[in-house]
């Protein structure tokens, strides 16, 4: 008898321990908010560079700012046909100044604008793992990249520039007079991320 009561508060206990960490985690995503037994939503460690990214931006080639672009209006997300990886979008996770990532998901944040007020540039963050990028550093120039946006339609890109940086240190992406999206994907074991431009194509 005691064995069988110890196994039904046993039980018990591990369901109710159950339901409070799957609440823990969906209070973390739905608002916005680091729990520190959840792991729903993590810090990204190369905090500093997405600022210096942002910041690079505010210059760009003069003569693209007269060039009409298409409204991305929500970007779901990005496909590397050559690796079969996806990686799907949400928008930035900004927590007390922080920069916050879902480590399922990579986040992205508008850049600049045209001289018609349409975000141009766009800049994705992530951090690497099975449920993401596995293997960033199999992400190589020249590679097609796909950008799902607004439901079903579709924008192609091309990488132009890869480089592998330790988290201390800034990317500086070459600027193109097309668009751009800037893609980083930490590595948090290493304490380096990758830095890749990705233009669109004609």
């Amino acid at each position: 008898m005691k064995s069988q009561r110890f196994a039904k508060l046993l039980l018990v206990s591990l369901s109710i321990g159950f339901t409070a960490f799957v609440f823990l985690n969906t209070y973390e995503v739905v608002f916005n908010r680091d729990v520190v037994l959840a792991n729903a939503i993590e810090r990204f460690q190369a905090q500093d560079q997405i600022g210096a990214i942002i910041n690079q931006f505010d210059v760009k080639p003069e003569d693209s700012y007269d060039q009409t672009n298409a409204e991305y209006k929500k970007l779901e997300h990005i496909q590397i046909p050559a690796l079969s990886a996806n990686l799907y979008l949400e928008e930035k996770r900004v927590i007390n100044g922080n920069w916050y990532v879902r480590p399922s998901m990579g986040h992205y944040v508008g850049l600049d604008k045209d001289s018609h007020g349409t975000t141009v540039d766009y800049l994705i963050y992530a951090t690497s793992g099975w449920q993401s990028i596995a293997a960033p550093n199999q992400i190589e120039e020249g590679m097609d990249v796909k950008l799902f946006h607004d439901g079903h339609s579709l924008a192609m890109y091309q990488v132009a520039e890869k480089k592998m940086l330790p988290n201390d240190t800034a990317y500086v992406p070459s600027k193109s007079k097309k668009r751009q999206i800037i893609l980083i994907i930490e590595d948090p074991a290493s304490k380096v991320y990758y830095g890749y431009s990705l233009v669109q194509k004609d």
